[in-house]
């Protein structure tokens, strides 16, 4: 059951390229865009990776009390997920973005929650599964079908969904990780 919420959790977690990803101009050629795809792919996976290390440097000052920690990473992560949701349907979550240091800029703010997720996964050490792996390439994929699609209502309202479900996945992993897992 905890290698079904982590895979949920890195699912949601690679969404998050999904809503910015649509604001993508694709100029003259749809392989223009990739090196942007792989960017966002690859952002959400470093800042993961930092978030590991990190984790790995200080998280073990917390061990006394790593319930409360886990709890409170998931649900803040799980909130802001929500938060986000009801912008991300009004369209002010996505942008026009051509230039690569706006694709950076970008991705490195939509990696925040993967970067506290990494530091939360160091209590989950012994992993069985491929981690980055899986990150990266949903991110990628996210990153991708967003680029495809355009910036209209429907698809708006598709990733807005996609970011309330993550949030939602969050706030019930907070609750079970922290409580019944752990």
């Amino acid at each position: 059951m905890q290698s079904a919420f982590i895979i949920a959790i890195l699912f949601f977690l690679a969404m998050q390229p999904f809503p910015v990803a649509i604001g993508f101009r694709v100029k003259h050629h749809w392989l223009n865009v990739i090196p942007f795809i792989l960017l966002m792919g690859l952002m959400q996976t470093g800042m993961f990776w930092a978030g590991l290390q990190l984790g790995n440097l200080f998280m073990h000052f917390m061990d006394d009390f790593k319930e409360v920690v886990i709890f409170l990473c998931f649900a803040l992560v799980g909130i802001r997920m929500i938060m986000e949701a009801f912008q991300i349907r009004k369209g002010e979550r996505t942008y026009s973005i051509d230039q690569a240091t706006h694709v950076f800029f970008v991705s490195l703010a939509q990696a925040m929650n993967t970067l506290l997720v990494g530091l939360i996964f160091t209590y989950f050490v012994p992993f069985d599964l491929p981690l980055f792996i899986i990150l990266f390439i949903f991110s990628t994929l996210f990153a991708a079908t967003g680029v495809w699609l355009s910036p209209s209502k429907p698809n708006l309202s598709l990733a807005s969904l996609l970011y309330l479900l993550g949030g939602l996945v969050m706030l019930i992993a907070a609750v079970y990780l922290a409580f019944f897992a752990a």
